[in-house]
């Protein structure tokens, strides 16, 4: 038996395992923890200690996941990926929430083994903002969100379809279109993905860099939440696919940090409109800050803009590739 084949038989009885075994749990304010040493042990990986009671990584001849405690951001691979609940600390081991791994690490590290693999033939494009809403404003460069968002949405789609993807858009002009729309206009083109690309401010000029969103899970916090809220308990249509969401924000992330060389901000969760009613894997993603204005002065140069709209199509391909990778092995 080929080690990859064994690899994945081993991992198919990881999922049933971390579920089943409760007694190996730790409960912290009603969420369950399971040890970062039994989640290597049972997705058959390795672990180390890096700092007792304090950071820790599982590994493999594929994979390498760090943890640290007290921390949302777990990097996997060399991209940070955000996480509901905080890692947590008992007699030195660290444990992270069963959430999360269910959720959150497991369709980063384990694509090949995720259900319901759809082709992405057909994607739609939404282009942030519009019309009478600027989005972000860079006022010292006179910058806005709105032109630079759909540059980028035309150029990407532009390079998709020479890949041979039909692409459509939910704009292509300075034109007004409502949140709830522009999932909707996905649903009814019966696409194969969503991809909406947005521009970042904050009031803290110093901070830049990329992030990528997929819909936040069924009772996890969102990314900028710190606890469980009574909202969190609503399914929402784009929850139907959330594993394929966070494997294609983290494959978009990734791609994004290699091609550009931005600060990585993470692959995030959260509930925005553009994302809840999609029927399909959707992300959306925030290409840099215009609030920085040295990022804003890249943002505004056309050779950057090609260079994130690259990157986000070789995201696309890796997804695709794990999407067939999951459909072969579901049909051995």
């Amino acid at each position: 038996m080929s080690g990859p084949v064994l690899y994945l038989r081993i991992l198919c009885a990881f999922v049933f395992a971390l579920f089943a075994q409760a007694a190996m749990a730790l409960n912290i304010n009603g969420v369950e923890y399971v040890g970062v040493n039994e989640f290597a042990r049972m997705a058959g990986m390795k672990y180390k200690t890096v700092v007792r009671g304090k950071k820790m990584r599982v590994f493999s001849k594929w994979q390498s996941i760090a943890f640290e405690v007290n921390s949302r951001a777990s990097k996997i691979n060399g991209v940070y990926v955000n996480l509901g609940h905080p890692v947590a600390v008992k007699n030195g081991l660290l444990y992270v929430s069963k959430r999360d791994v269910y959720k959150n690490i497991y369709p980063v590290v384990f694509p090949a083994i995720l259900k319901n693999a759809r082709k992405p033939t057909h994607i739609v494009i939404d282009a942030g903002h519009g019309g009478k809403d600027d989005g972000a404003k860079n006022s010292k460069y006179n910058i806005k969100e709105k032109s630079i968002n759909l540059d980028v949405a035309l150029k990407l789609g532009a390079i998709l379809r020479k890949m041979g993807y039909k692409v459509s858009y939910t704009r292509t002009k300075d034109v007004y279109v409502d949140l709830e729309m522009r999932p909707i206009i996905a649903n009814r083109r019966n696409a194969d993905l969503f991809i909406s690309i947005h521009s970042n401010s904050t009031g803290t000029k110093s901070v830049s860099g990329v992030e990528t969103y997929a819909l936040t899970p069924v009772w996890l916090p969102s990314s900028s939440s710190s606890r469980l809220r009574a909202g969190d308990g609503v399914k929402y249509p784009g929850n139907n696919t959330d594993n394929w969401s966070q494997y294609l924000s983290y494959s978009i992330q990734k791609s994004l940090l290699e091609r550009t060389g931005a600060d990585d901000r993470g692959a995030r969760r959260a509930r925005f409109a553009v994302l809840r009613t999609t029927n399909m894997p959707a992300c959306l993603v925030e290409i840099g800050f215009l609030s920085n204005n040295a990022e804003c002065l890249k943002l505004a140069t056309p050779s950057y803009r090609l260079k994130i709209a690259n990157a986000i199509a070789n995201g696309i391909v890796r997804y695709e590739s794990a999407v067939k990778n999951a459909a072969s092995r579901s049909r051995r």
